[in-house]
């Protein structure tokens, strides 16, 4: 069962009476909503609790509250009592996304293990990404681009080898581009854009040969262009998108949306992101030619 509701205010849950049919919700989307007036905590705290008292929680699969105007910390749901004792309750997939919520990304992701879709994107959030998303063994999507992050990219995020998606542009990251990315063979979207990365693009990064959208622009990265580019299947037009290639959770990591740079303005991509094909590499400090190993069709593709 899915539950879609609008509101203005916070929703009331003055009642925890269930019946057993009651207790089949899988799915809760609140988005594009106002709950300026409420926490996170406030908004979906009072759900829990009544899933709790019902005595055995049924899973929630997947939450939407995207662009709902919610303000504050998301530490007191994500890493609550109620998680830690029931991690079924929010199982899957999590939207957060443009909000303005604030504070550091709680750090307790090893409670939200089967969990393969999460997008914190456009928020407040600052400090480092933290290490425990690593521990999302299952993950294919993650968006946190449009933040206030720092710090380096934590090595375990090398665990997520699954993962499809990863947005983290818009950020204030810094360090080198980790050679690991290219051990992450099911990798679709790579946007690193508008950082403070340096150093070379790795050569590593070439194993990655399935990516089709690699923003790599307005950070502060040096050297020449890896000849091994042409090693990216789709992108040099040797390897045909289909959508029988990609998984329904895939599908649904692909549903995301993520803003793009093309030809000088910033367009959002939603249910055509799978099919864009895009490398940018602008706005950096990289030296000589475009190498000759790179084909015609991967130059089209180059902004």
């Amino acid at each position: 069962m899915v539950v879609k509701a609008s509101f203005v205010a916070s929703p009331r849950y003055e009642r925890c009476e269930h019946s057993r049919s009651d207790r089949l919700v899988s799915d809760v989307n609140l988005s594009s909503n106002d709950f300026s007036k409420t926490s996170l905590n406030h908004l979906l705290g009072g759900f829990l609790d009544c899933e709790l008292q019902i005595g055995r929680p049924s899973p929630l699969v997947e939450l939407d509250v995207v662009d709902c105007n919610i303000s504050g910390s998301a530490h007191h749901v994500l890493c609550s009592h109620r998680v830690k004792k029931y991690p079924i309750l929010l199982r899957n997939a999590i939207n957060l996304g443009n909000n303005h919520l604030s504070g550091v990304i709680p750090d307790c992701w090893d409670k939200w293990q089967g969990m393969y879709y999460l997008n914190l994107e456009n928020n407040y959030f600052s400090g480092a990404i933290p290490g425990t998303l690593g521990s999302l063994r299952e993950l294919q999507s993650l968006n946190m681009r449009g933040n206030k992050l720092s710090g380096k990219i934590p090595a375990s995020l090398m665990n997520l080898k699954y993962l499809i998606t990863l947005q983290i542009s818009r950020n204030e990251l810094v360090g080198k581009i980790p050679k690991w990315f290219g051990n992450l063979s099911y990798l679709r979207i790579l946007n690193l854009r508008s950082n403070n990365f340096v150093g070379n693009i790795p050569y590593e990064l070439c194993y990655s040969t399935h990516i089709q959208i690699l923003d790599l622009a307005d950070n502060n990265l040096s050297g020449s262009i890896p000849r091994c580019i042409n090693n990216f299947s789709v992108l040099s037009s040797k390897k045909v998108l289909s959508d029988n290639q990609i998984s329904l959770n895939a599908f649904k990591a692909f549903n995301g949306s993520n803003s793009l740079v093309m030809k000088g303005r910033d367009d959002t991509y939603n249910s055509i992101l799978g099919l864009v094909i895009l490398l940018d590499l602008s706005s950096n400090n990289l030296v000589g030619n475009i190498p000759s190993e790179i084909s015609l069709n991967i130059i089209h593709h180059i902004l």
